[in-house]
């Protein structure tokens, strides 16, 4: 048999092989497979439940991890739950785990902010803040 022949011949069952057990291998990857509905997070009505209480003013944070300024304002927003733990309760949801407020508030951009009083939405803010800026408007609305 010619060498470049025989050369030929073995290469092709080799990567032929190797492409064939790949290609049964994806087809039976998971990725393939039906992946049950995922937690579609707070309904309307428990977002309704937690910003009602009239002990506290509710700031509510609309985050993702995938967002940079988000990412910068986490500290930000620990340190004024632990500093202001008494007068203001803090809601972080996560767009991508929370779809049905994200749908239901119509958020198209991130950071959001919503401050709510008394169960009333009394002010938003759609962009990053400092620190400094946020009490502000903690202490614009917090209950006396």
């Amino acid at each position: 048999m010619n060498t470049k022949l025989s050369i030929t011949l073995i290469a092709f069952l080799l990567f032929g092989g190797t492409f064939y057990f790949f290609a049964k291998s994806s087809s039976e990857s998971p990725i393939n497979k039906t992946v049950p509905q995922q937690d579609e997070g707070l309904s309307v009505e428990a977002f309704t439940k937690k910003v009602s209480t009239k002990e506290k003013i509710v700031l509510v944070y609309f985050h993702a991890d995938w967002c940079v300024p988000c990412i910068k304002l986490k500290p930000i927003i620990d340190q004024i739950e632990k500093e202001q733990s008494k007068v203001v309760e803090i809601l972080e949801l996560d767009v991508d785990e929370n779809p049905k407020i994200a749908i239901h508030f119509e958020i198209n951009a991130l950071p959001l902010f919503m401050i709510y009083k008394d169960g009333k939405k009394v002010w938003d803010h759609n962009a990053f803040l400092t620190k400094d800026e946020l009490l502000g408007r903690i202490n614009l609305y917090k209950v006396q």
